[in-house]
């Protein structure tokens, strides 16, 4: 593998277009470029590097392009019979004009669920480089080699509670110390919850004290619970604490949350401010809790999701997955006839079957199919889409040792249990008095609250008529408008939630119009 070049810049300057005609190739982009940190590691799994990265060489001749052992660090390629483009952003790849065409059985699935599956995006002629590749390109051929993702979830080495406290502690504080701050100055973003805890926790206890913690205003209605506790532990560890407040602009925020994240899946906006306090003091380093919620607790899944996976019924589990989020009321009342016809709830659920399936041989295929998707596809973009213009982002939880371990623990044994709880217990027991987020306070929706949202929603109404009112294809524009005035008029709904997938929906028209 070739020397790394890597540049803390955001990942849509980063592609290369290459076209084939007759017999010369014409050359646009970076002929060689890594994304993310590659991390040197001896106990590497499947791949001579931990860390998350994606990185490509052309050397004249052959085009060859690789990625991290998750498929974390999103690659996106486009190829027709005579070029390909490939970038860690999709916007590289909408600009080059290419003709795109919509992926109905992908699109399908995310208007159900939120974020897509497997490798799918919006567009059939896109896809995302699958999980530990190999790609190769050459004279208008495509090779892709990729390892198996069940191969990560075989490990049977977890017998009893406490061999996973144990083991869990062990290689959690291993994985820390591989990824130890360099001399560098770093800020830790710190909420209420477990995961970014325990990595400030570990950090300190290895000798590694931030700079100071930051912590995230959520959006209203909000607690502010994550304010509370994070000022709980840095009043404990003596360490400075700075409060980013919540986007000025609601619908500018899902704006740019959709195009950072790769028209793939939103409702991340929220995380935006921290890039910005992140750019403006320079910093290059942070660490992200990334899949510890998964590993820890087994977040999203459930005893009966686990048995009817064991059971192979997936006709029932694609049902339940699908009509978690809700969506489908909305689908039906917004959606023109002709496009939800194309991405029925029937063929979402034989699409989401046939990802279902991929995950039968592991031990753990809930918890299987859960990280490859929801944590790959939808929580990853956080640190590695939207943050990507950080050089260094950590995630100790995909720390391959790690991982390893927390994949191989029977869900029977942790499963009801408040297993990362006790394991913060246990490792660090003088702070283990601190509290958590209570979840169960009210958030207050007051005036101010209603006119965030007042102002989104005239916000929304200019974009529309600026596009054209009355010119979709995809959605029931005369449905919007009822919202819109609804909102206008009264005060009977908190936030206006069809904005955002009709914001998404109007921008994917668009690009599919060119």
């Amino acid at each position: 593998m070739h020397q790394y070049s890597i540049t803390n810049q955001a990942d849509d300057q980063f592609y290369l277009h290459l076209k084939k005609k007759g017999i010369e190739i014409y050359i646009k982009g970076q002929t060689e470029k890594t994304v993310g940190f590659p991390l040197k590691s001896s106990s590497a799994r499947n791949n001579p590097y931990e860390g998350i990265y994606a990185t490509w060489k052309w050397d004249g001749k052959q085009l060859k392009a690789s990625n991290d052992r998750y498929g974390i660090k999103p690659l996106f390629y486009f190829k027709n019979d005579n070029e390909i483009i490939i970038s860690p952003s999709i916007t590289p790849i909408l600009r080059s004009g290419v003709q795109l065409k919509p992926d109905y059985p992908g699109l399908s699935v995310f208007l159900r669920l939120g974020h897509f599956i497997g490798n799918d995006t919006p567009f059939r002629n896109v896809k995302l480089l699958p999980p530990n590749s190999n790609l190769c390109w050459e004279n208008g051929d495509l090779k892709i080699e990729s390892f198996k993702i069940d191969s990560c979830f075989q490990n049977k080495t977890v017998k009893n509670y406490d061999d996973a406290l144990e083991g869990y502690r062990y290689y959690f504080s291993a994985a820390i110390r591989k990824r130890a701050p360099l001399n560098e100055k770093f800020i830790l973003p710190l909420s209420g919850g477990r995961d970014s805890r325990h990595i400030l926790f570990e950090l300190y206890y290895q000798g590694f004290r931030p700079e100071r913690c930051v912590t995230l205003q959520y959006r209203p209605p909000a607690t502010n619970e994550d304010e509370r506790i994070a000022r709980l532990i840095c009043n404990r560890l003596q360490i400075n604490q700075d409060i980013v407040n919540y986007p000025h602009s609601w619908f500018d925020a899902v704006f740019d949350d959709l195009l950072k994240t790769n028209y793939c899946g939103g409702g991340h906006s929220w995380i935006l401010p921290l890039l910005e306090y992140y750019e403006k003091r320079g910093n290059n380093t942070l660490y992200d809790g990334l899949a510890g919620d998964v590993l820890s607790t087994g977040h999203t899944i459930s005893r009966n999701k686990s048995e009817r996976f064991i059971n192979r019924d997936y006709d029932n589990l694609s049902v339940e997955i699908l009509n978690e989020a809700s969506y489908e009321a909305l689908n039906r009342s917004s959606l023109k006839s002709d496009f939800y016809q194309e991405l029925s709830f029937d063929s979402a659920v034989e699409h989401l079957k046939s990802e279902l399936v991929k995950h039968e041989n592991c031990d753990n295929p809930a918890l299987s199919y859960t990280f490859w998707n929801r944590t790959r596809r939808a929580i990853a973009s956080i640190p590695y889409s939207i943050l990507s213009p950080i050089q260094k982002v950590h995630c100790p939880f995909l720390d391959h040792d790690f991982f390893d371990f927390c994949t191989g623990i029977p869900s029977h044994i942790t499963i009801g249990k408040d297993f990362h709880d006790d394991i913060i217990k246990k490792s660090y027991p003088i702070q283990a008095d601190i509290p958590y987020e209570n979840k169960s306070k009210k958030a207050i929706y007051d005036k101010d609250a209603r006119r965030y949202y007042r102002k989104s929603v005239i916000d929304f109404t200019n974009y529309i008529f600026r596009r054209g009112f009355g010119k979709s294809t995809l959605l029931k524009e005369t449905y919007l408008a009822r919202q819109i005035i609804k909102d206008l008029l009264t005060n009977s709904r908190e936030q206006p939630w069809y904005l955002r997938r009709a914001i998404y929906l109007y921008e994917l028209e668009n690009q599919l119009k060119k």
